[in-house]
């Protein structure tokens, strides 16, 4: 009889501690997503004050679009057509061989502003505002849809 008790309560715990370390692995994932937008909003940056325009094809304002293998080979100096000086803005570590693709699989949404001095438009309500910021970059998280409580780059 106490062998059982003993028994359930070492499950008790088992369970309690499983629960607590789910928790912490989906704080891990959100803020890796966070701090790789981050990363890539700051790239988007350095490369337009490099040379006047923005990664991506796209004739801003533009957005929400999926960050594509072309932004990502231009961030990441692989293209000598559009990164001719070969900067290397975004390390091509481990964390982009699958593409711009948050922690769950799903490519990075962007919005561009014109230029610099302006604000990206096109950010969806959900995601809140992007302030003045000229990049916004977000993850549609666990989800797969557009929430202010998902990962992004402001």
């Amino acid at each position: 009889m106490e062998l059982l008790l003993v028994m359930a309560i070492i499950a008790i715990l088992a369970a309690a501690v499983l629960a607590a370390l789910g928790g912490v692995r989906r704080s891990m994932t959100k803020a890796k997503a966070t701090e790789q937008s981050k990363r890539l909003a700051n790239a988007f940056i350095y490369y337009y004050h490099t040379y006047g325009r923005w990664p991506s094809l796209a004739t801003p304002p533009a957005g929400p679009l999926d960050i594509d293998g072309m932004c990502l080979t231009n961030l990441t100096s692989k293209s000598t057509q559009y990164n001719p000086r070969g900067i290397l803005f975004l390390d091509p570590d481990k964390t982009w061989t699958n593409g711009a693709t948050d922690p769950w699989g799903r490519p990075y949404q962007y919005c561009i502003a014109a230029s610099l001095d302006r604000a990206a438009s096109g950010v969806p309500v959900e995601m809140g505002s992007a302030g003045s910021s000229p990049v916004a970059i977000w993850s549609r998280g666990p989800d797969g849809t557009n929430s202010a409580t998902n990962p992004r780059s402001w």
